[in-house]
Order: C-alpha cells, then structure tokens, then sequence
C-alpha cells in the first residue's frame, strides 16, 4: 500500500502544531486509536515519545485545534468498549 497525498493529509501532524492526545503502551494500541480518530476525520499521527528518565511511550498525536475534541472522542470509545457499570 503506498502513501498518496491524501492519506498523508490524515496520518501526518505537522510538529509545530502536534498536542499528544494519549501514551499508549505499544504501537497497535497507538494505531487503533489513530485509526479511531482518522475515521472521525481526524488527522493522527503516531511515534516515540523520547522523555528524559521514562521508558519510550507511543504517543498519539492530533493538531492542537483537535485537542479536546479527540480526547473526547477516545474517552467516549473506551467508556463504551468497557461496557455499562453494574448498578450499585
């Protein structure tokens, strides 16, 4: 499968305009999840996060724009992957 210019439009996050929405444990975590938010039409990029004295994350990555929009979204998604709470 090759990159056209349109796929780059939705994987690539330019770094003077990157927020990290989200650390996830490894790269299919991280590609799920971008895959989420490219599918509600938001461009993410994925990579290693290198911070000083911490084991190498993934990070997932949207315009800041996008931000909060995308945590949402992703808070939505896993509240319903974890399925309704049991009654108290």
């Amino acid at each position: 499968m090759s990159d056209s210019p349109e796929d780059l439009t939705m994987t690539f996050v330019p770094p003077d305009e990157r927020e990290a929405v989200r650390q996830c444990e490894d790269e299919a975590e991280a590609e799920l999840a971008a895959g989420f938010l490219r599918a509600q039409g938001i461009p993410a990029e994925i990579g290693k996060m290198m911070i000083p004295g911490l084991q190498y994350a993934m990070a997932l990555w949207v315009r800041r724009g996008d931000a909060d929009e995308a945590r949402g979204l992703l808070d939505q998604a896993d509240a319903a992957a974890r399925g309704p709470r049991p009654l108290d």
